[in-house]
């Protein structure tokens, strides 16, 4: 966070690669008033830092949509809390109270927020990314228009996956791809400081078949099997990684059954 002390009448924008709870947290830390993060456990030269900072926008992309979003409810609310145009319509939205950054212009594309029946679907298999999509579309429908003077402003950039940096002697600039992957549909888009927050692919582990196309060990429900192809499992091979499906990051399996190891 010291780096915000350099240059800040400038840094008024921020760009945060990736959507998941890591960039939420640090749009948190970006976004909230110094004065209230001062009564927190938040380390003093950070603090210092940010209360030196002019940073009162940040934008969030991500390469998939607000189906995909791969944050949590939990850490959306506590960013979206005081969005809505009154405190009781929040509290009908969301059922409780909890502490939001305060004076927040949220900003989503309304046609981001469209969904194809594969997104349907989607959300109706998956309760977390239901609720997810359920906050970020009400966030949109309650947000005013345009943001107040001097209000803090957050973007929720979907469809734009980050491609490489543009030389600019004012500001970096990141040449984005839009909409599907290939569709050679291209903008620049320019911010004044970047932070990657995207994570990683998975690697080999020695002993352990792996398929480097898709960056995960094949398995079946959590059981390890020698290919993508097999259907039989390698007797006491299990996963407890992310490993089965990288783009969701989610464990493999956390099923206490009767009979049936946890992994």
């Amino acid at each position: 966070m010291v780096v915000l002390a350099y240059d800040v009448e400038s840094n008024r924008d921020f760009g945060i690669p990736g959507e998941g709870n890591v960039a939420l947290d640090v749009t948190q830390i970006l976004l909230w008033p110094p004065k209230e993060l001062a009564t927190t456990g938040i380390a003093t030269h950070a603090l210092d830092a940010l209360r030196e900072s002019s940073i009162r926008k940040v934008y969030l992309m991500g390469r998939r949509g607000p189906v995909q979003a791969s944050c949590t409810a939990k850490e959306l609310r506590e960013i979206l809390g005081n969005c809505y145009r009154s405190r009781a319509l929040f509290l009908y939205y969301i059922g409780f109270l909890n502490a939001a950054i305060k004076d927040l212009h949220i900003n989503i594309k309304e046609a981001d927020l469209l969904k194809t029946s594969g997104n349907e679907e989607e959300i109706k298999n998956n309760r977390i990314r239901r609720r997810v999509f359920e906050l970020l579309s009400k966030a949109s429908s309650s947000a005013a228009p345009h943001p107040s003077l001097g209000q803090r402003e957050l973007h929720f950039t979907f469809f734009r996956k980050p491609e490489k940096f543009l030389e600019s002697e004012k500001q970096y600039c990141w040449l984005n791809l839009v909409g599907s992957a290939g569709s050679g549909n291209q903008i620049a888009s320019g911010t004044s400081l970047v932070l990657k927050s995207i994570g990683y692919k998975s690697v080999p582990v020695d002993g352990l078949p792996f398929n480097y196309s898709k960056g995960v060990v094949p398995n079946i429900g959590g059981g390890v099997v020698s290919s993508s192809d097999d259907a039989q499992t390698e007797d006491g091979l299990y996963l407890a990684s992310i490993s089965e499906d990288i783009a969701k990051k989610e464990l493999t399996s956390t099923s206490l059954k009767p009979g049936r190891v946890s992994y």
